[in-house]
C-alpha cells in the first residue's frame, strides 16, 4: 500500500512539502521533502529530504535512514543540482554477514530536456550526467566515486505513435573497502 500527502503552498513564498509512505510484506518506507523556491521559482530551488526504509528480503535485511540537501538552478539551458546525501544503513545483514554503514555523498548532476510538448512529447530528448562520491574524510564508511549518464530520445512514429529510445551507463570505483 502507498499513501502520500502534498502541500503545494506551505507559505506565501511558495514553499512546498510532501510526504510518502509505502508498506508491503518486504519493505516499509517513509519519506518527507521540503522545497524552498529561489530566484526563479520554476527552475531554482533548495530541497531537504529525510527518509526511512526497513527492508526484509529472504537473504538480506536492512534499516536505512536518509538525509539529503540539494540546490538546483538553471544554468545555460542545463538544470544543475549540487547535493549531499547522507545514508546510514543500520543493522543490515547480507549473506550471513551483519554490520552497519554510513555514506556521506556530495555530488553534482546536470540535466537537459528539450521537447516539443512537455505533456505528450513527439519530438524531444533528455540528457543527464551525474558525479558523486564518498570519502572516509567526510565520515563515510568507505571511499568511492560514481558516475552515471542516461539519454532518452522521443520521435513521432507515423501519425499515431512514438518511438522511445533510452540508454544508461555508469561507473563505480571503490577506493577502499
Amino acid at each position: 500500500a502507498t499513501a502520500g500527502v502534498e502541500r503545494r503552498r506551505v507559505t506565501q513564498d511558495g514553499h512546498r512539502w510532501r510526504a510518502d509512505a509505502k508498506v508491503s510484506e518486504i519493505s516499509d518506507s517513509l519519506t518527507t521533502r521540503y522545497t524552498i523556491p529561489m530566484k526563479n521559482p520554476r527552475t531554482d530551488q533548495f530541497t531537504v529530504t529525510a527518509g526511512y526504509e526497513d527492508q526484509r528480503l529472504t537473504d538480506n535485511t536492512s534499516r536505512k535512514y536518509l538525509l539529503s540537501g540539494s540546490i538546483s538552478r538553471l544554468d545555460h539551458g542545463w538544470q544543475k543540482s549540487l547535493f549531499i546525501n547522507i545514508e546510514h544503513d543500520q543493522d543490515f545483514e547480507v549473506g550471513g554477514q551483519a554490520g552497519s554503514s554510513t555514506l556521506v555523498m556530495p555530488g553534482i548532476n546536470w540535466t537537459r530536456v528539450r521537447a516539443n510538448d512537455r505533456i505528450y512529447t513527439t519530438f524531444g530528448n533528455r540528457f543527464m550526467v551525474e558525479v558523486r562520491g564518498g570519502s572516509e574524510t567526510l565520515g563515510s564508511t568507505t571511499s568511492f566515486i560514481q558516475t552515471r549518464a542516461n539519454v532518452k530520445f522521443v520521435r513521432r512514429f507515423q501519425d499515431y505513435g512514438r518511438v522511445l529510445v533510452r540508454g544508461d551507463a555508469g561507473y563505480s570505483k571503490v577506493l577502499n573497502f
